[in-house]
């Protein structure tokens, strides 16, 4: 059985394996964690789905995988499957004597079975319906392969050509961080639409607070009150009395999200940028 990157959240769309639990050869038990995982969300072990022995791994620790790859090949105990063999083989001596070709029938396909994350999204961004897509796997359940055999693969991108590189100039390897933050920058100026504007604000009475609790912040907090705090206040008040500016699109529809989560960008001093988020601003 393919071993495959599962979903470890909604935004998620890869992962890094930062170690294998199971070398090749070794038995694993279901649900026993066969690798330890690190995305810009959460880092924890996956588990096997079945019993059985490693026999591939396909991917080397501090490899970044995409959701849905296979990185590890087990196969099935004889005992988990046995029963499921022995219950089927009055019906297989039956079709022998039929003849060869009814003896290895392969099952009927269902349609419109589906189970994983993974694949539901797939489906989605295909433009496909479940319900008519023939699932191969089992029990019918519909695998990446089905969805991908049912509509035109897309086109591959365009691969950007690489820097030129200049006598003296230094190469730095991307630290995990830094990667997961110029995808995410990236993507954002690709999905998400930017618009610019300039308005003049009075900040005249922001300024009298901040210089006349400046001391006294300081002194609490270990750092300088900046006007930080007054615009993320400015923004959270506008949204909650504007919401259709907190709203995102999904297909064909208009989602209007009431609550207010603020994300604020911050540097780590050249090491990377990360985004805490304000819940419930």
């Amino acid at each position: 059985m393919d071993i495959t990157m599962p979903q470890l959240g909604e935004t998620v769309t890869s992962a890094t394996i930062t170690r294998w639990l199971k070398a090749v050869g070794e038995h694993v038990s279901a649900d026993e964690p066969l690798y330890e995982v690190t995305t810009d969300k959460v880092d924890t072990e996956v588990p096997s789905p079945i019993a059985g022995v490693i026999t591939e791994i396909l991917v080397t620790e501090g490899s970044t995988v995409p959701v849905g790859e296979r990185v590890a090949v087990v196969t099935e105990d004889a005992a988990a499957t046995g029963a499921s063999k022995s219950a089927a083989s009055p019906k297989a001596s039956a079709q022998s004597a039929v003849g060869d070709e009814l003896s290895v029938q392969a099952p009927t396909p269902v349609k419109g079975l589906v189970t994983s994350p993974v694949v539901r999204r797939l489906i989605t961004q295909r433009g496909l319906e479940a319900s008519e897509i023939v699932g191969t796997g089992e029990g019918g359940r519909i695998t990446r392969h089905d969805v991908e055999a049912a509509s035109p693969a897309p086109k591959k991108a365009v691969t950007e050509p690489k820097p030129r590189m200049e006598r003296g100039d230094e190469v730095i390897a991307l630290s995990n961080v830094r990667r997961i933050t110029a995808e995410h920058t990236t993507r954002s100026k690709a999905t998400s639409a930017h618009v610019y504007t300039s308005v003049e604000v009075d900040f005249e009475q922001v300024e009298r607070t901040r210089r006349a609790h400046g001391a006294e912040f300081r002194e609490q907090e270990g750092f300088s009150l900046t006007y930080l705090p007054f615009i993320a206040r400015a923004v959270a008040d506008a949204l909650h009395e504007f919401p259709i500016a907190n709203s995102s699109l999904d297909a064909e529809q208009m989602v209007v999200h009431h609550a207010l989560h603020l994300s604020i960008a911050v540097d780590l001093d050249f090491a990377g940028l990360v985004a805490p988020v304000v819940r419930d601003a």
